[in-house]
């Protein structure tokens, strides 16, 4: 059966004239018949450009792949616009100092500042490296988008409305790193990540040294059980699917292995145990996708041929003969995508049968048991690439584009589909690197892509959807800033459960010439939480002779979407507060909290209250409290002169607290000193014995029972004259 498939392989050919492995690769290199560069970039990437010396019906010319372990080898179709293929018939290409690209053409030499996004026409009327060097430190030279031929224009204007912002939340946790290389040669270094219905966290990793190996996580990513090396000869991870207990990694071997193949392994118990790899022949690209014990391989065998499907009911232990499902195409330079929902099962690729620049779905309603035909999902007027497709309750969701994304969505099991919309466009500020990727769960959709032209720190990106595609957020950085990287390479992976968002990539940055750092990181993201928030409390100047305290309040907001739950407040000594604990905020909702500052010592006053709460990252969030404290006169606060009532202390107080006083007269047997609550109600008095000394209340009432916590007033009355001031219990 698979003999077969590798026959149709090399009847057909490359009819298309794309080298589709690194082994034609190297023999084209060695003809010479089309010009091929390879260029390597500050994030230890390794790029290459071919150009074709004539069109095919009308396609592309110039094409870019990304070096990789893989024996495969991807195009990407690059643009003069973000519309409009390259299409003018390449005579020769050159790589400037600074990885610009240069193409000479019978129309002219056109350039690229930005990796071959796009294109623009120079003033060059010659192609050498002195002269390209001397043209990107010109004043002619213009970044990053280059003036494109009037015969474009861009038909994307369809951006989807920007949403409140609880819904642009995303509460990051600590990013954990999994693997650290340095490199000489190319970055390969790439990781994949899936999360089953139990919440356990799959996580996939493929170094520098070629080792595939795997990480178990039952607390939702929190901590990783220790590694699992599967193999130490691959390629690749190309999809790493979930379904109940089974778990399923479709990988490929190196260029080096003898011979180089697709690896299957699965797992039916949530990852613990792992089945003996399943080795399938690849033929030019190939697609995967898996429910339970149900596995589906597609291969395509290139341009002029048909994409063929093959089954297994047993975990993979054997498969049955491959059909053609699709067919004839016109060109294979993408591996596809596929997903599968219901009875549904969609595979989405970039070219159909008559064009490069048409995306096509080729859909099965009965668990591919039979095939519909070609199905048009391109955006209108434009030339797409890397559709990713996935399905989650009741919805397949599919984004594509390169330089761009465009969204589409199914809610009837891929019977039809709505019109694009886009969620990144070069003229917003906004581009996409190849090879995005796609998550869902319930109503909520994460697309993410690598935007390397205008995010600092060159940063993945998302906008999120919480009501299944509908709306979308605002950009959001995904990928942890590091202000000294280069870049974040292309393999990588995105997963999400009910609540949390989890991605596995590798950053790059040079640490010298020629030697880069790599990471693999995993992080994720709370994007259901309750999330705290509050401004500082900035008192001002307090004058401290003439203040017992101050009454002021902070305003709590959640402006997550959980409740938020306060369990406990830590107070500095000065601040207390007779609020109730605990108590809990709704998502877009606040609460005004009461405070009582007691101003005491003069001079710079700064602390912080603390709450603890519920919000899972940063639990405690602390609140900033400032004033300054001044005094009018020299009179110490507990000092005791003439007719004068000190302030207590301590305050706020428990179990009890000491009053000071003095009387400027002699008949003070006829003086008392009270106790008042927040009602006007007499709580206790006393007597005085003396013209001056202190009294000791300890928080029980005149028949001796205990107050309850709150705000008493105390007072001393003598003939006319009375003074009262404020105390506050605690318990």
């Amino acid at each position: 059966m698979k003999v077969i498939l590798l026959l149709l392989v090399i009847l057909i050919g490359n009819v298309f004239g794309l080298p589709r492995n690194y082994f034609e690769l190297e023999e084209a290199k060695k003809d010479k018949e089309n010009p091929i560069i390879e260029y390597k970039t500050k994030s230890s990437e390794v790029f290459i450009i071919l150009g074709l010396k004539k069109s095919v019906n009308g396609s592309a010319t110039l094409y870019r792949s990304v070096k990789s372990f893989s024996p495969l080898v991807e195009w990407t179709a690059l643009n003069l616009s973000q519309n409009t293929n390259f299409d003018f018939p390449v005579e020769e290409i050159l790589i400037s100092r600074n990885n610009n690209i240069f193409v000479k053409t019978s129309e002219g030499i056109f350039y690229s500042p930005n990796n071959g996004m796009s294109f623009g026409l120079s003033s060059l009327s010659e192609l050498s490296q002195e002269k390209i060097d001397y043209f990107e430190v010109s004043s002619d030279f213009e970044t990053p988008f280059p003036t494109l031929p009037s015969k474009y224009s861009n038909k994307i204007n369809d951006l989807p409305p920007y949403e409140p912002t609880v819904w642009d939340t995303i509460l990051w946790d600590t990013t954990q790193v999994f693997k650290t290389f340095n490199v000489t040669g190319f970055a390969g270094m790439h990781g994949k990540v899936a999360v089953d219905d139990s919440g356990t966290v799959h996580l996939f990793t493929l170094g520098e040294d070629k080792r595939l190996s795997y990480f178990r996580s039952d607390d939702y990513g929190t901590t990783f059980a220790p590694e699992l090396v599967i193999s130490d000869t691959m390629g690749g991870i190309y999809e790493v699917f979930t379904s109940g207990s089974y778990v399923h990694a479709y990988t490929i071997t190196t260029s080096q292995s003898n011979p180089p193949e697709i690896r299957i392994y699965v797992s039916d118990d949530r990852g613990l145990t792992w089945n003996p790899k399943v080795p399938i022949t690849y033929a030019v690209q190939s697609g995967f996708i898996a429910r339970g014990d149900t596995l589906y391989d597609y291969q395509e065998t290139g341009a002029g041929g048909n994409v063929y499907q093959s089954i297994s009911y047993d975990e993979g232990m054997s498969f049955s003969p491959y059909d053609s499902i699709a067919g004839p195409l016109f060109s294979t330079i993408q591996r596809p995508s596929v997903a599968i929902g219901g009875n549904s099962i969609v595979y989405a690729r970039t070219g159909n049968s008559t064009a490069l620049g048409e995306t096509a779905a080729y859909r099965s309603f009965d668990l591919g048991n039979s095939w519909t035909g070609e199905y048009d999902i391109n955006p209108t007027g434009n030339n797409t690439d890397w559709p990713e497709v996935f399905f989650h309750t009741n919805t397949f969701h599919l984004t594509q584009g390169f330089t761009y994304i465009a969204y589409i969505k199914s809610e009837n099991y891929g019977t039809s589909f709505t019109p694009n919309v886009t969620l990144c466009m070069m003229d917003s500020s906004c581009t996409a690197e190849i090879k995005q990727q796609l998550a869902s769960h319930g109503n909520n959709v994460f697309p993410v892509w690598y935007d390397d032209q205008f995010w600092p720190g060159r940063r993945l990106i998302t906008r999120f959807s919480r009501d299944n595609g509908e709306t979308f957020s605002q950009h959001i950085q995904v990928s942890k800033y590091e202000p000294d990287l280069n870049g974040i390479l292309i393999n990588y992976g995105v997963a999400i459960d009910d609540s949390l968002v989890y991605t596995a990539y590798t950053d790059a940055k040079e640490v010298s010439p020629g030697l880069g750092e790599l990471n693999l990181r995993f992080r994720r993201g709370f994007y259901k939480m309750p999330f705290f928030k509050s401004n500082n409390l900035e008192l001002g100047i307090i004058d401290s002779s003439n203040t017992v305290s101050v009454d002021t309040n902070i305003v709590i907001k959640n402006i997550g979407n959980l409740p938020l739950t306060i369990s406990q407040i830590d107070f500095p000594t000065n601040i207390a507060s007779l609020n109730s604990l605990p108590f809990t905020i709704q998502p877009d909702s606040s609460v005004s909290l009461n405070l009582f500052f007691f101003p005491q010592m003069a001079g710079s006053y700064s602390q912080n209250i603390q709450f603890h709460t519920n919000q899972q990252v940063k639990s405690i969030q602390p609140v900033l409290v400032t004033a300054e404290i001044v005094t009018s006169s020299e009179e110490n606060s507990n000092e005791i002169k003439d007719f004068h009532l000190s302030q207590n202390y301590p305050n706020p107080f428990n179990p009890s607290t000491t009053i000071n006083y003095e009387l400027q007269i002699t008949n003070y047997e006829k003086a008392k000193l009270l106790i008042f609550n927040i009602l006007g109600e007499e709580v206790k008095s006393w007597k005085l014995s003396s013209n001056s000394g202190e009294i000791v209340w300890n928080g029980v009432d005149k028949f001796g029972k205990p107050v309850s916590s709150g705000i008493y007033f105390y007072k001393l009355v003598s003939n006319k004259n009375s003074i009262t001031k404020k105390m506050l219990l605690l318990k």
